[in-house]
Formats: structure tokens, sequence, C-alpha cells
């Protein structure tokens, strides 16, 4: 495995342009319509097509863990996250009646770059780029000063959720409840409760073995507090914390990595 030195694609800078350029923060939680399907999953990007280019997710055994997916929250926001992504993206949005996804404002927090990946391997070049050029399509442009739609659909198969993304140029990116990259690696099982939370937080670790590392960011990617969980489950006191959203990311001493979200009401 050779590295090499290349020089950076315009487009591969598309998610830290987002960052540096159009970190409108949500300053409060919206209502808006919604398409329940897409509720309560995790959704994993495992093929796009893009300027009639098709590739497949790459794998890349370190990717485990990093796998490139999104979520759709209760409270209308799509969050982003994992590799090729930079970071942790939001855009909050509604769905209208014919399955098309009206965006309000966009925001990113800087947690995890991924670029080294891209020096590495080419075959994650190429879908990092294309990945970035699908939803550079929906970015302020000279036509318009407002984020552009993404129409979609929803079918059941093997009894997971496929999920296809459609930008106005009729790039589409597939993405499924089933994680087709890694099927077989398990990720850091733990979970957080209550969510929303008032006071205290509680931290559950599954198979517990050894210390976890934990790391609480703000929306703009501050760590704000980092300590140790050395028992299976650890309560974190948050009665201090401003009202919002916030991320916990845990890592063990395998390096196996999760990030959850909480908000603190």
């Amino acid at each position: 495995m050779n590295m090499k030195a290349k020089h950076t694609n315009p487009q591969h800078l598309f998610f830290l342009s987002i960052i540096l350029c159009l970190s409108s923060m949500f300053s409060s939680l919206k209502t808006y319509a919604q398409d329940n399907e897409l509720l309560d999953k995790v959704w994993y990007l495992y093929k796009l097509n893009v300027n009639g280019t098709k590739v497949d997710y790459p794998l890349i055994e370190s990717l485990n863990g990093k796998e490139s997916t999104i979520e759709f929250l209760d409270n209308s926001i799509i969050q982003f996250s994992g590799c090729p992504s930079f970071s942790y993206c939001t855009i909050e949005y509604e769905v209208s009646d014919n399955q098309t996804f009206i965006f309000q404002s966009l925001g990113c927090l800087d947690m995890d770059l991924c670029e080294n990946f891209r020096y590495y391997y080419p075959d994650y070049e190429i879908f990092e780029d294309l990945l970035a050029e699908f939803y550079y399509s929906i970015l302020p442009s000279a036509d318009t000063s407002s984020l552009q739609n993404l129409s979609y659909t929803i079918n059941v198969e093997n009894n997971y959720f496929n999920l296809k993304l459609i930008n106005e140029n009729q790039d589409v990116a597939y993405y499924s409840t089933e994680n087709l990259s890694t099927p077989d690696f398990e990720i850091l099982n733990s979970s957080i409760y209550p969510n929303p939370v008032q006071d205290q937080l509680f931290i559950r670790l599954e198979d517990f073995s050894t210390a976890v590392d934990i790391k609480i960011y703000d929306l703009q990617g501050r760590v704000i507090q980092s300590f140790q969980a050395n028992q299976k489950e650890t309560p974190l006191d948050v009665s201090n914390y401003h009202p919002g959203m916030y991320f916990i990311k845990l890592t063990n001493s395998s390096n196996q990595q999760k990030t959850m979200k909480f908000i603190k009401q």
C-alpha cells in the first residue's frame, strides 16, 4: 500500500466549506411534516450514481465502524456522519406530499476528519468526490439563494428498508438499513437515557470489560467534558448544560467508536 501525494479536488472541500461558510446552527427545534418510515433508522450509504458514474461504497477494513450514514431525527433534522463526510452535518427539513425534502437550513460540526483515506485508497477518493458532487447540488447557486430539494423513494427488501435520494440533476445516492459494506462488524454496544434529558444522563455500556474514553461535544464541535467510564452504567450530570443538542463520543481499548446524540431540555 503506497501513500500518494495528490492535489485536493475542489469538490473534496465541499463539506469543509459548509463548516466554514454555512454554519447556521439551529437556535430552536421546530416541527415539520415528516415521513415516519424515515425515522428511528440508521441509513448506510452503499452506492452512488452521479453524472452516469456508478460506484459502490469502498470495501476498506479500516472504515469499519466509520461508514457513511444518515439519520432522520424526530425534530426534523437530517444528521450525516461517518466517512466520507468530514464531519457531523445536519440539515433541517420538512417533507412534502410528493416525497420531497424541503430544506430549511444547514450546519456542520467538525469532529472526525476522514481525508486521509483518499490518499491511500483511489476507490475511496473517487467515491468521496462523487458524494461531494451529489450534495453540492443542493447548495445555493447564482440562480437561487436557497437550498435545493431532494426527492426520495423507500422500499422494503428482505426485511431491510432501502432509500434512494435523488437530486435535481437526477443523480442518486443509495442507502439501506442493512450495513452492506461491513455486515459482520460489531460497533461499541452502548446506550444513553433518558433522552431528552434535564438533569442526569446515564451512559450504559453492554459487554463491559475495559475502561471507555468518553467525550462530550457541543454543536460547535468543542469538547466540553472528557472522562473515562469504568463501570457498566455511568451517570452524567448535565444540569448546568445549556439547552440544545450534544454529542457523546465513546472509544474503547480496541479503538471501536460510537457517537450518540442527546438533547438537553
